[in-house]
């Protein structure tokens, strides 16, 4: 069930049936602004199995990010095991850090990758390596 209440946006997602008890208590509180509706997955997909990311070219950092979420590893966990800051990884997976080949090669490490992997297909794999 999802509750969606406009002007100002407020998303509230329950897992399973609202108790009556706390609808009362929404449609009391924002009561016509109040819109409640079945979780639909047709409505709602993770970004990751969209088409825009499905064809938007992927850099390091995407590729990085990508394989961090594939493995459910917080951005902090794999600056740990790679020897840096939650801060530096979530600017590589942004784009507006870079790295050279040691960073690359501790960061393929704690993905338990080949480097090559994190390069994308378009760059020359032999500038990094």
């Amino acid at each position: 069930m999802l509750a969606v209440v406009k002007t100002p946006h407020t998303e509230i997602r329950v897992d399973g049936l609202i108790h009556p008890r706390v609808l009362s208590v929404l449609e009391e509180v924002y009561g016509n602004r109040l819109d409640l509706r079945e979780d639909d997955d047709d409505l709602a997909v993770p970004i990751r199995e969209t088409e825009f990311w499905r064809t938007t070219p992927p850099s390091t950092g995407g590729i990085i990010d990508s394989l961090r979420w594939q493995k459910r590893i917080s951005q902090a966990e794999l600056a740990r095991r790679a020897g840096t800051t939650r801060q530096t990884i979530s600017a590589i997976e942004r784009g507006r850090r870079k790295m050279g080949p040691g960073m690359l090669a501790r960061i393929a490490a704690a993905l338990d990758v080949p480097v090559a992997r994190l390069v994308p297909p378009e760059m020359d794999k032999q500038e990094i390596i």
